[in-house]
């Protein structure tokens, strides 16, 4: 099993979805466990402030939580940039998908890509992203 992250600071929600962002947001809020949550429309904007701070380790996400289906870029397509970005990020930040997809590909796709570490089902409850920190992060 692989070793657990410290615990997180700061989560990026991507999600093209106004009303899923919000939603989304309102929930991990809730949970006080992150000082920072950073909110984009879409991967590529997302993929270009992680690129612009990527030496700045303080203004970078330990964890993201990405939608899969999203128009411009997809989730799948964020993640092969993902693949691109230096080992030092990828080894400090985590992905979890977020869908309400019931179709088989897509979640055969997550379970073979070794940067995502878990797939969340639309709507998001606190206790299931309780239960993924705890798995992946040293929470105490």
């Amino acid at each position: 099993m692989p070793s657990k992250l410290p615990k997180p600071e700061t989560l990026m929600l991507i999600d093209d979805s106004r009303f899923d962002r919000l939603i989304i947001s309102r929930t991990i809020e809730h949970t006080k466990i992150f000082s920072r949550i950073i909110v984009f429309p879409g991967g590529k904007e997302a993929l270009v402030y992680i690129i612009e701070n990527i030496n700045t380790a303080n203004k970078l996400p330990q964890l993201i939580l990405l939608d899969i289906q999203m128009p411009e870029m997809n989730g799948f397509e964020f993640m092969e940039q993902f693949d691109g970005l230096p080992p030092s990020f990828k080894n400090s930040c985590k992905v979890a998908m977020l869908s309400s997809t019931d179709d088989l590909s897509d979640i055969a796709r997550v379970g073979a890509d070794k940067n995502i570490i878990h797939l969340l089902k639309k709507p998001l409850h606190p206790s299931e992203l309780v239960i993924l920190l705890n798995e992946n992060y040293e929470m105490q």
